[in-house]
């Protein structure tokens, strides 16, 4: 049913309540009939899937919005990003400060090998001095050495010697002891046999 046919249907059912009940009493009735017929006004059913004032606690206020950031606050945040991204070094500053890094190695590099050179000068020098007075020491210690084995072997020869002119005297002694027996021993013989030769004549 269109507006038009509705509207045309609610003048007639107001002309006809005028005749029966009187204007008033018509006007009061039409003023109280939904004008699209009550099967248009929507039930407590149809009110279910409308959010409540419970459910509208859950959405932000103005004070929750007021944690959030508004355009001036973005504006003033690019402005202070910009100003701290010119900061920041570009591919430019970086490939100029390769190229000064790779300058300062190269120059650390042939500074470390000139070092090293010169150390190793240094310390080639300190060894030959070194092994220079190592032979010297050594040479210093066989001769003392040399000399106190020549020392030693001249007291051992010296100590054989006296041993040696010992056992002579003493050989000496015991010989002559031993001849001296052996003549009176054969003196004795003699008188022994003088006798019985003479006991026998």
């Amino acid at each position: 049913m269109s507006s038009i046919e509705t509207e045309q249907r609610r003048v007639a059912i107001f002309e006809n309540l005028v005749e029966k009940l009187g204007a008033e009493q018509a006007r009061y009735i039409m003023d109280n009939h939904p004008p699209g017929g009550w099967e248009q006004l929507a039930t407590k059913d149809d009110l279910k899937n409308f959010a409540t004032k419970d459910d509208l606690k859950n959405f932000a206020t103005k004070d929750d919005l007021k944690n959030f950031a508004t355009k001036d606050d973005l504006k003033a945040l690019e402005a202070s990003t910009k100003e701290a991204l010119t900061n920041f070094a570009t591919k430019d500053d970086l490939k100029a400060h390769e190229a000064s890094t790779k300058e300062a190695l190269k120059a650390h590099e042939a500074s470390t090998k000139e070092a090293l050179k010169a150390h190793e000068a240094s310390t080639k020098e300190a060894l030959k001095a070194l092994e220079a007075s190592t032979k010297q020491n050594l040479d210093a210690g066989l001769k003392e050495v040399r000399a106190e084995m020549a020392q030693g072997f001249a007291d051992i020869t010296l100590a054989l010697a006296e041993i040696v002119e010992r056992v002579n005297k003493t050989e000496a002694r015991v010989a002559g002891v031993i001849y001296t027996n052996f003549v009176n021993l054969l003196l004795f013989s003699i008188a022994v046999i003088a006798v019985v030769v003479s006991l026998v004549i």
